[in-house]
């Protein structure tokens, strides 16, 4: 009887060791409203027309069809990078910022919210499509 136990416990050990990690931001996400705020903390979420997605992937890598180092909504261009759900930043690839300043992001099961490093907030809020 013991040792049946033990190899009960042995195989559930082995089998949750088997199982895929979950990446908690893997999805497809769309913009849908920009906020600017003019300095004194009126600005409000505004909505705007774009196709602009960003992909999370699951090796920590995020893919978007515009260009993430501004706060444009055009989706006309690949752009790369890498993430990290630990600090909750991205960094994009080739921005011309010098340095180049990580973006922060904030994410709830709907919304993600990517915070740019400007004076005054200024943020892309996009909702998730896959």
């Amino acid at each position: 009887m013991k040792k049946l136990l033990i190899a009960i416990v042995f195989g559930i050990l082995v089998f949750s060791a088997c199982k895929p990690q979950e990446v908690l931001v893997s999805n497809k996400w769309k913009l849908i409203e920009v906020l600017n705020d003019p300095g004194d903390g009126s600005g409000t979420f505004i909505s705007v027309q774009s196709d602009r997605t960003i992909e999370f992937l699951n090796d920590g890598t995020f893919e978007s069809n515009g260009d993430l180092c501004n706060m444009g909504t055009d989706s006309d261009q690949v752009l790369t990078g890498l993430y990290s759900e630990i600090d909750f930043t991205l960094i994009p690839d080739g921005c011309s910022i010098t340095p180049v300043f990580p973006i922060s992001y904030t994410m709830s099961d709907e919304e993600l919210i990517i915070n740019y490093p400007c004076i005054e907030p200024c943020q892309q809020k996009y909702i998730k499509v896959e």
